[in-house]
């Protein structure tokens, strides 16, 4: 595999770990321990703040377009 290809799949890997966290963090349902790790991952490299960054963007413009029904619960970013 070329380095190339690796970076593609960790940048891959990343940025579903962030959706992940997305997804758990608007679940309503998050632990101080959750939370804790969210924070430790996020600051664990530039490209995880990144991604979850971009993740949020996404999150953010779908709830635009679902803005009208039932969609998704709106996004909240952990407080410090």
């Amino acid at each position: 595999m070329e380095e190339s290809d690796k970076r593609t799949d960790i940048d891959r890997r990343i940025a579903l770990d962030a959706r992940d966290w997305i997804v758990r963090l608007t679940s309503g349902n998050v632990s101080d321990a959750e939370l804790h790790r969210f924070k430790a991952w996020r600051d664990r490299s530039p490209d995880h703040r990144r991604a979850f960054e971009r993740e949020r963007a996404f999150w953010q413009q779908l709830q635009v377009l679902d803005s009208k029904s039932d969609g998704m619960p709106p996004f909240r970013p952990p407080q410090p």
